[in-house]
């Protein structure tokens, strides 16, 4: 019995080096020899790797090489150029201006309205109104920190239709998109409540913010809607993480397991798994 068990010990240590990963040598002949024994897939990946040292090497000295001398007004905005003839469009009617300034800021007004009434009456925890503190709290800093300059050809009138969330002051707090961020995270909360009619008008209404703010009336640089999109889908996600780490290290869990359980079963949200 006790030969069994040491020859079965014997073969998982056997198993388990033989798992271990190849240390890297250190004889240059061994080195050119594993080299020259190359399989397809290490030869696709060495290449694409000295084609990104290439393009890095190429373009963090191209200007030291040609122009050591910067440009004094280094802006510029290429999704502004693309679209430069619908802002003079805009501009230059009033009619269809005052009719998309309306129609952005209507729906996000209505998303605002729907995302906390939803929250309010059907969500179990503070998820939705941690992250939204958290992004527009970032926003908020990052603003003050750093002002940016109103970009060139700026046109946002007030268009005789009041906001909750749309302000029509111009100011320099560009960056990131809250117009096109604030949407998103309404999507994501939606999509764990399962109420994806809900997220499919969020995901149109980010279209409409981003064909206003950065297309028409340059509210916006165009990085604003992308960093916007990108950082309010990963606000919305590390906030999820965060409210239930608080609800695991306050031993809270459990207690909203067994109070909300019909809730739980009702929205279809199964903690165990995540969501």
């Amino acid at each position: 019995m006790s030969n069994s068990l040491e020859n079965s010990e014997e073969k998982e240590k056997i198993l388990y080096k033989s798992n271990i990963p190849n240390p890297i040598p250190s004889n240059p002949k061994t080195v050119l020899k594993e080299f020259l024994s190359l399989k397809k897939p290490q030869i696709i990946k060495l290449s694409i790797s000295a084609i990104i040292i290439i393009l890095f090497g190429i373009f963090n000295n191209i200007n030291i090489l040609g122009n050591p001398i910067p440009e004094n007004d280094c802006y510029r905005d290429m999704g502004h150029e693309w679209f430069r003839p619908l802002n003079y469009y805009f501009r230059g009617n009033k009619a269809f201006c005052n009719f998309v300034c309306i129609l952005g800021s209507l729906t996000i007004d209505i998303i605002f309205l729907f995302s906390y009434f939803s929250w309010a009456i059907y969500a179990v925890d503070w998820r939705f109104g941690a992250t939204t503190m958290m992004f527009y709290g970032i926003r908020y800093i990052m603003n003050e920190t750093a002002r940016l300059r109103i970009p060139y050809l700026v046109y946002f009138p007030y268009p005789g239709f009041p906001s909750i969330v749309v302000g029509y002051i111009q100011g320099s707090d560009n960056f990131f998109s809250g117009h096109c961020g604030f949407p998103i995270i309404s999507m994501m909360e939606f999509i764990w409540l399962k109420k994806f009619w809900l997220a499919g008008y969020c995901l149109c209404v980010t279209c409409v913010e981003w064909f206003l703010m950065c297309v028409s009336s340059y509210e916006h640089y165009t990085i604003d809607i992308i960093v916007g999109i990108i950082f309010s889908h990963y606000i919305t996600i590390q906030g999820r993480y965060i409210v239930k780490y608080v609800y695991d290290k306050f031993k809270m869990l459990d207690r909203l397991k067994q109070k909300n359980r019909a809730e739980l079963k009702r929205i279809k949200i199964d903690w165990d798994n995540g969501d």
